[in-house]
């Protein structure tokens, strides 16, 4: 986010986390895992506008390795510096600084 440009060029960079729920499994479950894939681009298809995608989901240890969906949002037209100032605020927050 904090590399976004704000000239209008091609940007596009897909983060993925994953990370096993704490609590207790399902009924025939082994393990959950939460997953979430967060987009930050600027969309070649509609003027290089900038964007930015959210997506959560639960992958479940069953035989058929099921998934949920939890989450997502989608943020289009999103403000650069709003963006940016959010981003440097939330990592000082979360003690990593920039």
């Amino acid at each position: 986010m904090l590399d976004m440009p704000e000239t209008a060029e091609h940007y596009d960079v897909e983060l993925d986390f994953s990370e096993a729920d704490t609590g207790a499994p399902g009924p025939g479950e082994t393990k959950r895992t939460c997953v979430a894939t967060v987009s930050v681009f600027r969309d070649p298809a509609d003027g290089l506008r900038p964007g930015l995608n959210h997506q959560s989901f639960y992958e479940f240890s069953r035989r058929l390795n099921t998934t949920a969906l939890g989450m997502q949002i989608c943020c289009d037209d999103v403000h650069i510096d709003q963006l940016r100032a959010e981003a440097t605020a939330l990592l000082a927050a979360l003690g990593d600084g920039v």
